[in-house]
């Protein structure tokens, strides 16, 4: 999957504020779940990956587990992804769409016991890693990248 994005002019001190695209995958059967429009990503991609390395993903919700950071499968964590986005932004900001194109997209892979994310800035992936991974370093490598293109 190298999605086409189109090219938007956009200065280095506005690129924070750009929309982006985050894309909720099956890893285990390539699914595409959910694609979500954010009209300003700004730091709130590098919360939700913080968010999400606070994650189980299982198969089945096993007794006495407390559910806040457990996904019963990728569609359970599609569907919390969405509902923390919206909390944030509760009218506008976020909406469930087909990708618009945009510059920037973050794709969440969701395996059976694992979080993943690629992020694409124009055709070029310039993150690959686990959420906790992009939570340390990744979130720095992004923004490194698209200062470069």
């Amino acid at each position: 999957f190298a999605p086409s994005l189109r090219m938007e002019s956009r200065t280095k001190e506005n690129r924070m504020s750009d929309p982006a695209n985050i894309l909720i995958r099956n890893q285990v059967t390539g699914e595409n779940l959910v694609t979500i429009y954010v009209h300003n990503i700004g730091d709130e991609f590098r919360n939700l990956a913080y968010w999400l390395s606070k994650f189980t993903v299982g198969n089945g919700i096993p007794n006495g587990i407390d559910t806040k950071y457990f996904a019963n499968g990728a569609g359970c964590l599609a569907a919390k992804v969405v509902a923390k986005l919206k909390d944030l932004n509760s009218a506008g900001g976020v909406y469930l769409e087909k990708s618009a194109g945009e510059n920037l997209l973050y794709i969440i892979e969701v395996g059976r016991d694992n979080i993943d994310i690629v992020v694409y800035y124009y055709d070029n992936i310039i993150f690959s890693g686990s959420t906790k991974e992009y939570v340390n370093s990744g979130h720095k490598i992004v923004e490194e990248k698209r200062n470069e293109l």
